[in-house]
């Protein structure tokens, strides 16, 4: 029989007016008991099902007839009896609502039950409202964001990059132990303190601007390289990387941040700028010419090579062909060697050539030169030397020893020919000495002798010259000494030549040899 007709039955007897009312009472809760999104059953004081809303049967696939008069723990647990955690058994039991949460393969999922004691007019108990709410999709929600919890604690307790969280004023309010063992504090320090505290001096401004910018929204992330101090005073330095953490509003509430430590590479990497630098200082101040080309033009050249060509700066030689600061007659040398290297041709490292400066001056270069890799590719490594002024000094030193060799031969020379002015000299004094001022040939006689000893000393100086023979001082008259050498000129000039002597009196002597003053 229609439920809505037992309904009726049950009002019969009464005034109609009463019997209407109570109808339409009855009916409008049964709908609004179907209503119910929530299973709701209605049980008696022996777990029999009374009522069952329309949830409930189609949860169970079974029809209100199918449902009422069977017990719950037969229709829903498939058991033959209640549970020890039966919330219905331990309200029979006192009186008072329970609740429970069960798994329950029959409704498909799980559920919250809660059941609320019916009591009759008399304070007697009679059975409970039974309402189980679907919370199969709460608990996987829960499930899954547990899970999601696990994963990130786990990856943020066992991340090898130190991680940390800082609420709005800058403060930790998270570390994993990889920031914790990176600075030397424990959780307890640490949230004591801010980001400004482990940050070094120099990089506190950046810092605040840059995490100041996260907490206004006005950008999502950053990465910044900087110094950070340690517990225990060292400094380290670190990559850093920040992101915003939004409120369930959307709005900045915390950043999180990620440090690698770059201690080592940036210890490196100063190394290799230092080690940078002293070469670049090397090549700068270096005597001699560097050059570096590539295709056949200047790509690199330093100072003494821009002096050496006689141009203000490197830039106007950059970019230029190696071959024109060259004389015509090198250029094709320059280029010939230029190719080969490129070609993979053995090429000597040595060569000369001659330069041409921006003032079109002349000069002798050297040129030492090797292939080299420069920024990846091939390219030619040269030194060159300005040596126009050794070359002078080869060519002086060649003239030197040249006149040396001249020096040698007239020593020898001087020698055999002092032996023949020895033998004029005898002869001459022996005619003299039987001779008389008045004789005739007498003048002519001590002229003979005089041009020998002249002669005599002549030879001492080319002796000299050769270095055959030390110079030998002694206390001269110069006046003398002039006096002598004129009487001599005056017998081999011409007579239209008069020498004229003025001498000066009371002229002290000197130490000096006499051949040298000659």
């Amino acid at each position: 029989m229609p439920r809505n007709a037992k309904s009726h039955g049950k009002f019969s007897g009464l005034p109609k007016k009463v019997e209407e009312s109570l109808i339409r009472a009855d009916q409008e809760w049964e709908l609004t008991f179907n209503a119910f999104s929530n299973l709701v059953m209605v049980l008696d004081g022996r777990h029999t099902i009374v009522r069952a809303n329309k949830s409930m049967t189609d949860a169970l696939g079974m029809g209100e007839e199918d449902v009422i008069g069977k017990t719950c723990f037969e229709l829903v647990h498939g058991g033959m009896g209640p549970h020890s955690f039966c919330p219905h058994a331990r309200l029979l039991a006192d009186g008072k609502d329970h609740s429970a949460e069960i798994l329950e393969d029959r409704l498909g999922g799980t559920f919250e039950v809660r059941v609320s004691p019916i009591i009759d007019g008399n304070g007697r108990l009679l059975g409970s409202v039974h309402i189980l709410r679907d919370i199969t999709r709460r608990r996987q929600m829960e499930e899954a964001l547990k899970q999601s919890e696990e994963q990130y604690r786990a990856v943020f307790d066992n991340a090898g990059m130190a991680i940390g969280v800082v609420g709005p004023d800058g403060r930790f309010t998270q570390a994993n132990p990889a920031f914790l063992n990176m600075f030397g504090y424990n959780e307890f320090e640490l949230r004591r303190l801010t980001h400004a505290d482990i940050t070094h001096p120099d990089d506190r401004e950046i810092s605040e601007q840059r995490l100041d910018a996260i907490m206004r929204g006005e950008v999502d992330s950053y990465s910044l390289e900087k110094r950070y101090i340690r517990k225990d005073g060292g400094i380290i330095w670190g990559q850093l990387s920040v992101s915003t953490l939004r409120d369930p509003k959307g709005n900045p509430g915390a950043a999180v941040g990620m440090i690698a430590d770059i201690t080592d590479h940036k210890k490196m990497e100063i190394a290799v700028r230092e080690s940078e630098e002293r070469l670049r200082l090397i090549i700068d101040s270096s005597p001699i010419g560097i050059k570096i080309s590539q295709d056949g033009k200047y790509v690199y050249v330093n100072p003494k090579f821009v002096e050496t060509f006689g141009y203000e700066t490197g830039d106007e030689i950059l970019g230029l062909p190696v071959e024109a600061i060259y004389a015509p007659e090198s250029k094709g040398l320059i280029l010939q060697r230029v190719t080969d290297r490129t070609a993979g041709k053995r090429v000597t490292p040595h060569c000369e050539a001659i330069g041409l400066t921006r003032a079109g001056k002349r000069i002798d270069v050297a040129v030492w030169s090797t292939s080299i890799n420069y920024f990846g590719r091939q390219a030619i490594l040269a030194f060159v030397m300005d040596v126009t002024e050794s070359k002078s000094l080869r060519s002086q030193l060649f003239q030197s020893q040249k006149m040396q060799a001249v020096g040698t031969l007239a020593g020898g020379i001087a020698h055999d020919f002092n032996n023949l002015l020895t033998i004029i000299l005898g002869f001459s004094e022996l005619l003299l000495i039987g001779k008389h001022q008045r004789d005739q040939d007498y003048a002519d006689l001590q002229t003979i002798q005089q041009t020998a000893r002249n002669g005599s000393d002549l030879v001492q100086r080319i002796r000299t010259f050769s270095r055959k023979r030390e110079i030998d001082p002694v206390p001269l008259d110069l006046n003398h000494e002039i006096e002598q050498v004129t009487k001599l000129l005056s017998r081999t000039i011409p007579k239209m030549i008069e020498i004229e002597l003025v001498l000066s009196e009371g002229l002290a002597k000197v130490n000096a040899d006499p051949t040298q003053i000659d």
